[in-house]
């Protein structure tokens, strides 16, 4: 599996923005936010209690996770070709899915500006130099 598919259909009903605003006690604001979100379709997550109901966890193991990450990544060493040791934090399974979710639902949308290269699929430090090649001063 790819990526961790929400228990919330994300392909949301009419009355979805309504549901929100009623369990959660969504302002204006943040329902304006949200609708934003949708409309570019972005999973409405002004809240972390939101992102919490997508998945079907608890509000507490969503903050536990941000908190006390070290409970959620697996530590160990490997070693290295040319000696010595490399430790490794890889995270544990649904901490995992979340993490590719968020990829997939958001970070993979591209909503960045044009001129931003830093963990942008497909740029990278060459796309960023690229534009500055033709000045004349370039460090």
């Amino acid at each position: 599996m790819k990526y961790l598919p929400s228990a919330v259909s994300l392909s949301y009903s009419d009355n979805f923005l309504e549901v929100l605003q009623q369990e959660f006690n969504l302002d204006t604001s943040e329902i304006s936010i949200a609708k934003k979100l949708m409309d570019n379709d972005l999973p409405p997550v002004v809240k972390p209690e939101i992102l919490a109901y997508l998945f079907g966890v608890s509000h507490r193991f969503i903050i536990s996770m941000s908190n006390n990450n070290e409970k959620h990544y697996r530590v160990y060493k490997i070693k290295k070709a040319k000696g010595g040791t490399r430790q490794i934090a890889a995270p544990r399974r649904f901490l995992k899915l979340i993490q590719r979710w968020i990829d997939h639902y958001i970070l993979a949308k591209n909503i960045s500006p044009t001129s931003v290269h830093g963990f942008v699929h497909g740029k990278n430090i060459f796309s960023n130099a690229k534009p500055h090649l033709p000045n004349k001063n370039l460090m």
